[in-house]
């Protein structure tokens, strides 16, 4: 199967065929730029959810720019897909295994990794504009994150 040219090519069309592929036996390996989304220090360690953290800020110290709170979330999760960023739910042990047994063969291997599925844009869309409301809150009460 050929792959369209560049040119022939969106911008965000651009940037999902140049995503990471993922099958359905879930993704394994996190890249730089992957935000975690849930609760804890995993995904608050998450050196994607650093750069998102930053990014979101970045985006809110120029908000005049960007216009609605809505437009300035979709910017920001632009601005992490452009640079090949996922934004990814960490699977349950037992939603793991199923997911590795159906894209692995049918053979269950250890599961000594965490499982992630990536999000729909829309869930990413919220996630961004839930982390703008916290952005502000901390900014408010003096706690930086």
């Amino acid at each position: 199967m050929s792959t369209p040219s560049s040119s022939s090519l969106t911008k965000s069309e651009e940037v999902l065929s140049s995503a990471p592929s993922t099958d359905d036996s879930g993704i394994q390996e996190l890249g730089e730029n992957d935000v975690l989304v849930g609760r804890g220090t995993g995904p608050n360690e998450n050196l994607g959810n650093i750069r998102f953290r930053v990014t979101l800020k970045g985006f809110l110290n120029n908000k005049l720019q960007a216009g609605s709170k809505s437009k300035l979330a979709r910017m920001v999760v632009a601005t992490i897909q452009a640079r090949h960023g996922r934004f990814l739910r960490k699977l349950s042990k037992e939603e793991a295994k199923l997911r590795v047994i159906k894209g692995g063969g049918g053979k269950e291997p250890g599961l000594s990794r965490d499982v992630y599925e990536v999000i729909p844009d829309g869930r990413a869309f919220e996630k961004t504009k839930q982390a703008m409301r916290f952005q502000r809150k901390a900014h408010y009460y003096g706690k930086e994150h």
